[in-house]
């Protein structure tokens, strides 16, 4: 029991953290959820591990980004 809550606490927290799935319906993501879990059930402890900081770095590199972008974007309206 304790596994599977663990399994699900690590799904949600990677689904909030990626956006990519925020447009699509409810059901298409219980589905992907679904498969998540199944996934993570097959995987050891470091493989977890790996791809939460593999999500985090990413999401942290976009992140950096579209700041980036934002402050160039920014910058150009101002010189206008």
């Amino acid at each position: 029991m304790k596994k599977r809550l663990a399994s699900i606490v690590i799904t949600m927290m990677l689904a909030l953290s990626t956006p990519a799935y925020a447009d699509d319906n409810p059901i298409k993501g219980l589905i992907i959820l679904n498969n998540i879990i199944k996934k993570l059930q097959s995987m050891d402890k470091a493989q977890i591990e790996y791809e939460i900081e593999r999500t985090i770095i990413h999401n942290l590199e976009l992140y950096k980004q579209r700041k980036l972008n934002e402050k160039r974007l920014e910058e150009g309206q101002k010189k206008v």
